[in-house]
């Protein structure tokens, strides 16, 4: 997590191009490092879950639910 977010702040432009096209290209440079991001902490998620025996898959399954019945 702390990787990607690092990745992120440095993906981050430090002015807004003043182009159109220049905006593009930041934004679409922005979009592959939050791709990147997802990827990496997806992988290092799946290395965990499947690390969890399988009454700990359930209560951390059901920390999800919870989370979306909330919203």
């Amino acid at each position: 997590m702390a990787n990607a977010a690092d990745d992120l702040a440095k993906a981050r432009p430090s002015t807004l191009p003043t182009t159109p096209p220049a905006r593009l290209v930041a934004i679409s440079m922005r979009l592959n490092t939050m791709l990147q991001a997802v990827k990496n902490v997806r992988a290092a998620l799946d290395d965990f879950y499947t690390s969890l025996s399988d009454e700990q898959k359930s209560q951390f399954n059901m920390i999800g639910r919870q989370h979306t019945a909330q919203r």
